[in-house]
């Protein structure tokens, strides 16, 4: 029997250490303007590298929640977000609209 994967949200880098403490196996977090989680404090793209290096040190992986409605006007800044997000090792974006899983596909991730 596979183990369930422990997910938790975090907003914070104070949030990602408790997460890790607690014993998640995974973590998700939201970039500001990009994610469902709105009253979240959510991070930015310059976070995501300092994000990815701690949770992948303690073997956490880590998903972005790109997981709005993204219009035409806004695919530079997603696509910009998803460079930074494979450069550094982000092992998953969630995300609901085709036009980022068009975007993750024209890069092979």
């Amino acid at each position: 029997m596979k183990k369930p994967e422990l997910l938790s949200p975090i907003q914070d880098l104070v949030s990602l250490r408790a997460a890790m403490d607690a014993g998640a196996d995974a973590v998700y977090f939201g970039v500001r303007g990009f994610n469902m989680r709105a009253s979240a404090k959510n991070f930015t793209i310059s976070d995501i590298p300092r994000i990815t290096k701690l949770a992948h040190q303690y073997k956490v992986n880590t998903y972005l929640a790109l997981n709005t409605i993204v219009y035409e006007k806004e695919l530079n800044a997603v696509n910009k977000i998803l460079l930074q997000a494979k450069k550094y090792g982000v092992d998953a974006v969630i995300c609901f609209d085709p036009a980022v899983i068009g975007l993750g596909t024209q890069m092979n991730w």
